[in-house]
């Protein structure tokens, strides 16, 4: 995997093996699989044609959490420089947020929630005090009772 390599790098190595008549390329993840002729497609296989087609990828995070885990975007932010946006409405998990893109200055980072209608909202989310609230952290809704299906019984926090 040369991923890792410079843009200056991975063109001198190139260069090296065109010369014995190869050359180096990034190949998808299949799209297709047989014999069931199902359609996979992955965020990385999706992402890998942005950057193929666009100069300056640029993307908006909703519900970003603390914009590292379970979030496909951070290996592209981190490796490749992607410019973007992350919204996230919880507290907590704004401040780890922070924490974790304070070294992208191309990332904006904005304290809020995404709704149907403009206005303000009650979202609930699980209660970050609970022994078991990292399990479910990434969950939250402004529908009460879509959370209480999803949580395996952890105490809801609605903020005042």
């Amino acid at each position: 995997m040369i991923s890792w390599l410079s843009n200056g790098a991975r063109a001198s190595l190139n260069s090296r093996v065109r010369r014995l008549g190869y050359s180096l390329r990034w190949l998808p993840p299949r799209a297709l699989s047989w014999p069931d002729q199902t359609i996979e497609i992955n965020f990385s296989f999706l992402a890998a044609h942005l950057m193929l087609t666009t100069k300056q990828p640029y993307f908006i995070g909703i519900g970003a959490n603390d914009g590292v885990t379970h979030d496909p975007l951070y290996p592209f932010v981190r490796d490749f420089g992607w410019r973007g946006m992350m919204v996230e409405p919880i507290p907590e998990a704004y401040a780890a947020l922070e924490r974790n893109y304070a070294r992208f200055p191309d990332v904006v980072l904005v304290q809020a929630a995404i709704g149907l209608v403009d206005g303000q909202g009650t979202i609930y989310t699980v209660d970050m005090l609970d022994e078991h609230s990292m399990e479910m952290s990434l969950h939250s809704s402004f529908n009460r009772d879509m959370l209480l299906r999803g949580n395996g019984g952890i105490p809801i926090w609605k903020p005042t």
